[in-house]
């Protein structure tokens, strides 16, 4: 029997978080399933997923993830949800995903803006980062457009780009890949 949990951990930003709290997952006995971290704007934010023997229930585990506080010289807010099983673990991305791609003017509401887009029309988001620099927004992210009809879609993205007062492109992530990957000349 083992107990499964889904972990979230944020800090100021310090070298050797990731480091510390997997070290005490491991010795507590704990399998890390799955794992996605970042750093934004100088904060680190992670998640992960877990499973732990019986005998380390959310308490013990919540106290031994704390005590990596003292390793790392950070305090470590953690928040730890328990669930019944691990979800099973997907593919990194499905074989048709895209990137939808959206800049423009940094205003409040860019992002759920685009963001409403994709829930209003069935896309699911795989995975999103935004980036502001003098004045301009972007956002980048791998999406699954399921069933929908990708003509009909890309004639609706730019209906919204211009009623948005954007850029807003999608294109397979093969061709975006393709087009953005930097190469050494031989």
């Amino acid at each position: 029997m083992t107990n499964n949990f889904a972990i979230s951990v944020m800090a100021e930003d310090r070298v050797g978080i990731i480091h510390a709290v997997s070290q005490k997952i491991s010795e507590m006995g704990g399998d890390i399933a799955d794992l996605s971290q970042t750093v934004l704007s100088s904060y680190f934010a992670m998640i992960l997923l877990t499973s732990l023997p019986d005998d380390v229930t959310e308490g013990v585990l919540l106290s031994g993830l704390k005590s990596a506080e003292a390793d790392v010289g950070v305090s470590l807010d953690v928040s730890i949800k328990a669930l019944d099983t691990l979800p099973t673990k997907q593919p990194a991305q499905p074989a048709d995903a895209y990137v939808l791609t959206a800049s423009g003017t940094d205003r409040i509401g860019f992002v759920a803006a685009v963001t409403g887009f994709c829930a209003e029309h069935g896309i699911n988001i795989l995975d999103l980062d935004t980036r502001a620099a003098d004045g301009t927004y972007l956002m980048i992210l791998l999406v699954d457009p399921g069933p929908a009809d990708l003509t009909t879609l890309q004639q609706e993205i730019r209906e919204f780009s211009t009623q948005q007062n954007m850029s807003v492109t999608l294109q397979h992530h093969d061709v975006f890949q393709a087009t953005q990957e930097v190469r050494m000349p031989l």
